[in-house]
């Protein structure tokens, strides 16, 4: 049987048959030198970083009742967090396994983790038994396991949470979001866009000779710009997306130069923007007009240049027609079309994710989708999860618009629009709210709305 409690490090117990070193009968201090000989550095670093930053908020421990001691428990998962902990607390533990100097950068770490008042007690959830517990620590440690373990981010999802902290895409992430949004790729294709390997898409986009042939340039800043129409553009940007999607080329095909040169010279000419259809300035891709082309009389250039689209200041676009019922979530919905992102993205950020559980605990309510004990008792993402299936068997919501609400309802991924970042705008006060990820995830979310609240709202 589970529980959480919250309990001092002082009464956890190292557990001497952890995978990570050699099973046997060891008292505590031989257990964390064992474990120290085996991830002493990384130990070390972990440390470092709970001394500065404190303990993961998302991750509890794990741990049982001692067999000898109901007061004391064995920790189960997070042993070399429990590890860091004590040698924070008690430097000398590490002596004969650390230098000198890491003992030493040990001590300060541990005054400087006191001084600042961090608590010595830990979150955790305690199981009955060991065989209870194993299933968790099984689906943290192997894999994705079909998707019942962690699924690790591969180097596409790292590069878009690095472009949500930093504000900055990288080349080949605007190449594949321009392509994804604008290209109209069929059902299979984007189905297969996560097998896209972003460092193969790297590998082509930083090569002059592909920018030449498919009609893309690098500016200075990072930014990838081009001189030609949309549909010009993504001709060739399509081929080498779906060529990635399908796993057509892979990393040896295209690893030197003259592999890259060999691969471009198996594309058609449709396949490459039309020369003739250059226009003089160039723009970057998310400002590209769509249908821009020849202006009747010219042959070798356009006359008119491109307008670059607006980015809307608000979250909820003008032309959006909910017709929300309620005076409180009709409020909040009239602030969110109204406040400005750019000057009050943390307060909108918040009030998003009021307007969304409402929104569902409303339709949970109406169509007693739960009853009122299992609604109390459920969270956020269980409630989408539901919603979303009743709204796709009520021909609602598409088969497509249902898997992308139940994607944001899955706490494995760190995406702008997930419960898990939703939850992080509100509770951890490092995450600062993004007005590009704000309006992005209106935008992924708005089919649901439409569905919620059919109709248009005066």
């Amino acid at each position: 049987m589970l529980k959480q409690a919250d309990l001092k490090v002082t009464n956890l117990l190292l557990d001497s048959d952890n995978p990570r070193m050699p099973s046997g009968k060891q008292s505590q201090p031989e257990t964390i030198l064992a474990l120290l000989h085996a991830e002493g550095t990384k130990t070390l670093a972990l440390a470092q970083s709970i001394a500065i930053e404190g303990l993961s908020p998302i991750d509890r421990l794990i741990v049982m009742p001692a067999p000898t001691d109901s007061s004391r428990f064995i920790v189960l998962e997070g042993n070399r967090r429990v590890t860091a902990l004590k040698i924070l607390a008690e430097p000398a533990l590490a002596e004969g396994i650390l230098t000198p100097v890491q003992i030493k950068n040990l001590r300060k770490w541990g005054t400087d983790y006191r001084a600042r008042g961090m608590t010595e007690i830990v979150p955790c959830a305690v199981f009955a038994t060991r065989a209870e517990a194993d299933v968790w620590i099984e689906r943290r440690h192997r894999g994705d396991q079909g998707g019942l373990g962690v699924v690790r981010w591969g180097a596409t999802e790292s590069a878009r949470f690095d472009a949500r902290r930093t504000g900055k895409r990288s080349p080949e992430l605007q190449v594949l979001d321009f392509v994804s949004d604008r290209g109209n790729l069929d059902a299979e294709t984007m189905d297969k866009l996560h097998n896209v390997s972003i460092t193969n898409l790297k590998r082509l986009i930083r090569d002059k000779q592909v920018r030449t042939a498919i009609g893309i340039k690098l500016d200075p800043d990072g930014k990838v710009s081009t001189h030609f129409p949309e549909k010009e553009v993504l001709k060739g940007l399509i081929r080498i997306v779906r060529d990635l999607a399908h796993e057509t080329i892979k990393v040896a095909d295209i690893y030197h130069a003259k592999d890259r040169k060999d691969y471009l010279s198996r594309f058609k000419a449709s396949e490459r923007p039309s020369q003739v259809t250059n226009l003089p300035d160039p723009h970057s891709l998310s400002g590209v007009t769509p249908g821009i082309g020849l202006t009747a009389g010219t042959s070798d250039s356009i006359s008119r240049r491109t307008q670059i689209p607006k980015t809307r200041a608000t979250l909820i676009p003008n032309f959006s027609s909910c017709n929300v019922k309620g005076a409180k979530l009709r409020n909040i919905y009239i602030e969110l079309r109204r406040l400005k992102l750019e000057e009050y993205p943390n307060a909108i950020s918040v009030l998003f994710r009021v307007f969304l559980e409402l929104s569902v605990d409303d339709v949970i309510e109406k169509q007693q989708l739960m009853t009122a004990e299992q609604a109390a008792g459920s969270k956020l993402r269980d409630k989408l999860t539901k919603v979303a299936d009743h709204l796709e068997s009520a021909r609602r919501l598409t088969n497509q618009q249902a898997r992308a609400v139940k994607k944001v309802a899955n706490d494995q991924h760190l995406i702008a629009g997930s419960v898990t970042t939703f939850h992080q705008y509100v509770h951890n006060k490092e995450l600062a709210a993004s007005p590009t990820d704000l309006r992005t995830t209106w935008d992924n979310l708005e089919p649901l709305f439409q569905a919620l609240w059919p109709g248009t709202t005066p």
